[in-house]
């Protein structure tokens, strides 16, 4: 039986590699800032448990890979009701997940302005 040479691939960057940067488009000031604010449906009468608030995004980080008007603060229970069902999410707690992360952004960007 012959043996046979070698197949020839390209190398490229892992996902962890250490040459690629962070996401463009992610800012991680305002990620810390979201997150501080607490979870957006604590206290509401059906939500019953609460934990840390993490950075969850409105429209998939997938699709538009921007951190900007894009992000609220939910604890990880919310988060998991609302990832893949915004709008029944919206619709039971009586918010709008899209104003909140404006709002939010524009309470970071006042934040981050330096006082004259």
């Amino acid at each position: 039986m012959k043996r046979r040479k070698r197949i020839k691939r390209n190398k490229r960057p892992n996902a962890t590699s250490k040459t690629r940067g962070p996401a463009p488009g992610r800012d991680d000031a305002l990620r810390d800032f979201v997150r501080s604010q607490g979870c957006l449906v604590r206290g509401h009468h059906l939500h019953v448990r609460c934990a840390l608030a993490i950075f969850a995004h409105v429209k998939p980080w997938g699709s538009s890979r921007v951190d900007w008007n894009n992000g609220v603060p939910l604890c990880v229970f919310a988060h998991a009701e609302q990832e893949g069902k915004t709008r029944a999410f919206e619709k039971k707690y009586g918010v709008d997940l899209k104003k909140e992360a404006v709002r939010l952004t524009l309470a970071f960007a006042q934040r981050q302005q330096p006082q004259a």
